[in-house]
C-alpha cells in the first residue's frame, strides 16, 4: 500500500525541470535586465557568460561560445573609427560602428551577452554604441 504523501511528493519531483545553463540572453531578454543599449546587452550579474549572441539585420543569428575563449581585437579604422574583430575556431566576425570601445571590458570579461546590427545602418547619434554593420565569415583551415 502506498502512502498518499509519498505518492504526491514523487509526482512533484518528476515535474521538476532540470536547470539549464545560461548560454547568454537573446536581445529581447537582455533588454529587460542588465545593462546595455539598443545594439548590445551586458549581463552584469553573471560571473561569466557562456556565449556571445550576434544578430544581423538579414536575420542571421550566430552564437559564439566564450570557451574556448574567442580572440578579440579593436582595430583603428580611418572611416569607422574602430572595428571590433572577434575570432574563434570557426568564425571571424567584424563589427563596425561608433563607440565600440565601450564594449572592450565587457567582451574581455565575458559579460557581453549580445550584439545587434542596426536595421537601417544609419547612425542617429543616440546612445553610447551604434553598430552599423556586422560581417560574419567562416574561417578557412
Amino acid at each position: 500500500m502506498t502512502d498518499k504523501n509519498s505518492e504526491h511528493h514523487s509526482k512533484e519531483e518528476n515535474q521538476t525541470k532540470p536547470e539549464l545553463p545560461d548560454l547568454g540572453d537573446s536581445p529581447s531578454i537582455s533588454k529587460q535586465k542588465g545593462a546595455g543599449g539598443k545594439y548590445y546587452g551586458v549581463d552584469l550579474d553573471a560571473d561569466q557568460l557562456l556565449c556571445l549572441e550576434i544578430e544581423c539585420r538579414n536575420g542571421r543569428d550566430l552564437g559564439i561560445p566564450y570557451a574556448p575563449t574567442p580572440w578579440s581585437e579593436f582595430v583603428p579604422d580611418d572611416q569607422e573609427g574602430l572595428i571590433l574583430r572577434i575570432l574563434d575556431f570557426e568564425y571571424e566576425v567584424l563589427v563596425k560602428g561608433r563607440g565600440l570601445n565601450h564594449l572592450k571590458k565587457f567582451i574581455r570579461t565575458r559579460k557581453l551577452a549580445w550584439l545587434k546590427e542596426s536595421k537601417s545602418g544609419k547612425d542617429t547619434g543616440e546612445g553610447d554604441v551604434f553598430i552599423s554593420e556586422i560581417q560574419i565569415h567562416r574561417r578557412k583551415d
